[in-house]
């Protein structure tokens, strides 16, 4: 029997799965990436919607020299959204 050729196919298949791995592993890594910044924009939005409720808005827009109704448009924008 040819060991030599099942070496070199084993070889060449555990090079693979750990191909495999890394590219999940790397995936992964991304997802929780893009988990975290999500949760992070969802965070600070919700407490740009908080401040919001008791500050007078038009004031605020006003002295940042803002356009009106921007920190409200900032405050509604979903969390996947820049």
């Amino acid at each position: 029997m040819n060991t030599a050729w099942l070496d070199s196919h084993e070889n060449r298949v555990e090079g693979a799965v750990e191909h495999g791995q890394s590219v999940v592993v790397s995936r992964l890594k991304r997802v929780w990436a893009t988990l975290s910044e999500w949760h992070r924009r969802y965070e600070s939005r919700a407490r740009l919607r908080t401040e919001l409720i008791v500050m007078n808005v038009s004031r605020v827009e006003k002295d940042a020299g803002l356009t009106p109704g921007t920190l409200r448009r900032e405050a509604s924008k979903p969390f996947w959204k820049e």
